[in-house]
């Protein structure tokens, strides 16, 4: 039913959608759950910057690094649809929840598809309905596809997580 992070990274590497030893961009990182587990899956080679536009969110995502100990972690507070890393710099991207279905999301997939490597995985989570609160409109399958389409980005494979959550699987070209 509801989201669950363990499930969602675990797919990502045993699709050999991520690998040990890659630099992944958690885009809207959060409190960093996503950020921790990823790096525990990249090891001592791999990097994960987690970065997000909320002051906060970066401070929470620090602290659980330095309470987990992992020094593969990377935070900065950065907007997802304007960073200041250079072109090509990731050979992964991650986004969770930052509804590129709606109005800003083309903004954070173009971001996504300047920073990640010709070739490189995008991994898109998002809830598909929320059955709590009626009055939220589902985040729409199409929509999220046409955006991907629309960026010049290519669908490989969409990941059913749970009743209300999709992992749409992106390539850049």
């Amino acid at each position: 039913m509801f989201l669950q992070p363990d499930a969602v990274v675990q797919q990502l590497f045993q699709k050999l959608y991520f690998l040990p030893g890659m630099r992944v961009c958690d885009i809207g990182c959060g409190g960093g759950y996503f950020a921790a587990l990823l790096a525990e899956k990249l090891g001592p080679e791999g990097r994960v910057y987690a970065i997000d536009i909320q002051e906060d969110a970066v401070k929470e995502t620090q602290e659980l690094a330095h309470l987990l100990g992992f020094r593969t972690i990377i935070c900065a507070l950065e907007n997802g649809q304007h960073t200041s890393f250079e072109n090509n710099f990731f050979q992964a991207v991650f986004l969770s929840q930052l509804r590129v279905g709606e109005k800003n999301g083309p903004l954070i997939l173009k971001e996504a598809k300047r920073i990640v490597q010709r070739g490189g995985v995008i991994a898109i989570v998002e809830q598909e309905k929320n059955i709590l609160f009626s009055k939220v409109q589902p985040h729409v399958s199409e929509e999220i596809q046409k955006n991907i389409k629309n960026i010049g980005l290519t669908l490989v494979e969409i990941l059913h997580i749970s009743d209300n959550y999709n992992a749409y699987i992106v390539k850049a070209s």
